[in-house]
């Protein structure tokens, strides 16, 4: 604020008469146009010394420099002496409150050269005789018109100390000059006779102040006040306002100390009340209406400030504004939708497509309740997620159709519904064929849950579970279950229900056949491709069951490996005994006992095994495979009565060292 006074110069040296000039830099720090008054300040019987070049006023712009020349011209005659100069800058404006004054400098001035001493007498006679008239003059208007009897008049020079401006109406200024004070009449309209600035009436008055009429369309020196009319209002920054219309903005702020104008708040900054500029007050924040410049959202009554201009953004379901949509919303496919926990009324508003409890929620998986698109190929039945036909489960509630099949969600199949093989049925069932007369039928297998005989294929059902009836005493097949035979697996022992070949089974004792492979069971001679076709004792040759060598066989009936199979019949013959086919051939598979000399088989001795003979092996096995408690004992009996019967002849054709 103010001026600010530069100089480079130094003290400065002259003799009396010479010239000199002094150059300062005057800089306008007022911030706004300035008519400004150039004075030199210096003691008063040496001012006329000093001359501003170009004169006392400039008129500088708002921070503008200009150069100031100051011409020193003591004269010849002058004393010498040290004489102190400054130059003052003041606003016309207001003298009294804006002005500065420069850096002191200091001039000199030494005795210039003496006159010549042959015409001093003739000139200090002159001088004498001018002077006498000079004060002559000098008194005579002195005394006429008043002066010398006061200080300086208005207008003229004057100092705070001396000399006084005269009479009480004037006063001396900062600029050194006798102005009227205030309320001192006489001024004349648009003169600077008053040392307030103002006139009015001819009667200088107190500069108006804001909110008070203009004088000659100029208010106080203050440059925060205009007269845009007839009254003077402030700009912002300015005190002492008591009203909104005292200020050009329309917004006087009283919650300061002293009140002072402020401009109107710009969009988007806070606020308490409708002080906004082009805007409204909304949500604590000046809001611009559409179509206004912004460049953030919250200076936009909408909230969207999109290409650097407020704009409605889009609401539910509304395709995005340049990827742009409401507050809350989000814009995943160029349209405006609610994302997860967001509000809804409905699945299409939200991003997930699932609207549940009136909140977006995750789109349901297995299992999961819904209110509409579940994941991926999922089904919501009965607002709960399922997987369709043909899809992976791990329980039958994971299933549209309420059946899980090994992993995969199937049609359930009735008990009873005909089939043609497993896979016809579900996986708790097999394609069960009735012995009775001939069908298949899906029966629940054994081990499974049921309610009624009916649904089992062993047509047994106890205690909620499907048990098999293979192993129990019988008199016929309609005591048995579908795929089961009354048969007698020895022939001195009673009969059992036993499951036909291709029935399903879980063990060997379960089987006519005595033999359970891959949960069927198979004829002990039937076709097979591998070993696991096979019974236990036996393996696969030329896609024929045949008997293991080491394995029991039935010399009158099993199949034996054509070169050799050993026929271990506890108690008959010496250990180890090897069975060959006789040379010529037996019949092909014809297992055939031998005679063993010396612990060599003699492939050349033909021998075979009493007629009984194979129904005693088939006894022994029965045992072992059977496992059931008491057949030991019968079998036991059975094999004592064969033997005695037998023994001379069986000995005989054992022991025997020759055919």
């Amino acid at each position: 604020m103010g001026f600010h006074i530069l100089t480079e110069s130094g003290p400065l040296t002259l003799k009396a008469g010479e010239r000199a000039k002094v150059a300062f830099t005057v800089t306008n720090g007022l911030g706004s146009d300035v008519e400004a008054l150039l004075r030199v300040r210096a003691p008063d019987a040496n001012q006329a010394w000093f001359t501003i070049a170009g004169g006392e006023r400039r008129r500088f712009g708002p921070d503008a420099t200009q150069n100031i020349t100051i011409e020193l011209h003591p004269p010849n005659n002058a004393a010498g002496g040290a004489f102190p100069f400054a130059l003052i800058v003041a606003d016309e404006k207001q003298p009294e409150e804006e002005w500065q004054h420069g850096p002191e400098l200091t001039l000199t001035v030494t005795p210039g050269d003496p006159a010549p001493k042959s015409r001093l007498w003739l000139w200090l006679l002159i001088a004498g005789a001018a002077a006498l008239l000079l004060i002559g003059v000098g008194l005579a208007l002195c005394f006429t018109v008043g002066p010398c009897a006061s200080g300086p008049g208005l207008g003229e020079a004057c100092a705070v100390d001396e000399p006084r401006c005269d009479g009480d109406t004037l006063e001396c200024t900062p600029l050194d000059m006798c102005l009227l004070k205030l309320g001192a009449t006489g001024c004349k309209t648009g003169a600077t006779d008053c040392s307030t600035g103002f006139c009015k009436d001819a009667a200088c008055v107190a500069p108006p102040a804001i909110g008070e009429p203009c004088v000659e369309g100029n208010c106080a020196a203050d440059d925060l006040l205009v007269c845009p009319e007839s009254t003077c209002l402030g700009d912002v920054g300015a005190a002492g306002c008591t009203d909104d219309k005292q200020c050009l903005s329309g917004w006087c702020r009283k919650t300061e100390t002293p009140a002072r104008c402020a401009a109107l708040l710009a969009p988007g900054e806070p606020c308490t009340e409708d002080r906004c500029q082009d805007a409204r007050c909304l949500s604590g924040h000046c809001r611009a209406p559409d179509g206004a410049a912004c460049t953030h959202d919250n200076q936009c009554e909408s909230e969207g400030c999109v290409n650097d201009q407020c704009r409605r953004l889009p609401g539910v379901g509304q395709a995005c504004l340049a990827g742009r949509c409401e507050k809350s919303l989000a814009c995943p496919i160029d349209r405006c939708l609610v994302p997860l926990g967001g509000s809804c009324t409905s699945a299409p508003q939200c991003v997930t497509g699932n609207c549940t409890g009136g909140r977006c929620q995750d789109i349901p998986g297995v299992g999961q309740p819904c209110n509409g698109p579940c994941d991926g190929t999922l089904k919501c039945v009965n607002h709960v997620c399922k997987m369709p036909e043909g899809g992976t489960c791990g329980r039958a509630s994971d299933c549209e159709l309420g059946y899980c099949d090994g992993g995969v969600c199937k049609k359930r199949v009735a008990v009873g519904a005909a089939c043609v093989g497993a896979q016809d049925c579900n996986h708790d069932q097999i394609c069960q064929l009735d012995a009775r007369n001939g069908n298949k039928t899906c029966r629940k297998k054994i081990g499974e849950t049921c309610n009624a005989p009916a649904e089992c294929g062993s047509l047994n059902c106890t205690s909620h579970r499907c048990v098999s009836k293979a192993g129990q005493e019988c008199q016929n097949a309609s005591q048995c279950g579908l795929s089961e035979a009354c048969v007698a697996p020895m022939s001195s022992g009673p009969k059992l229900c036993m499951l036909e070949n291709d029935a399903y089974c879980g063990h060997d004792r379960q089987c006519a056949s005595l033999w359970c492979s891959q949960t069927q069971c198979r004829a002990s001679t039937g076709h097979c491709t591998n070993n696991a076709d096979c019974p236990s004792d036996f393996e696969c040759k030329a896609n024929v069951c045949r008997v293991r060598l080491g394995s029991y066989c039935q010399p009158s009936a099993d199949l034996c490996e054509p070169l050799a199979a050993q026929c271990r019949v506890t108690g008959i013959g010496q250990s180890g005994a090897v069975c060959k086919t006789k040379s010529p051939p037996a019949p092909p598979g014809m297992c055939v006992l031998c005679k063993s000399q010396h612990g060599t088989c003699m492939n050349t001795i033909p021998c075979v095994l009493p007629p009984q003979w194979p129904q005693v092996w088939r006894n022994l096995h029965a045992v072992h495979v059977l496992n059931k408690p008491g057949l030991e004992a019968r079998v036991a009996d059975d094999l004592l009565d064969r033997l005695r019967t037998n023994r001379n002849d069986l000995m005989r054709r054992v022991l025997s060292p020759n055919p």
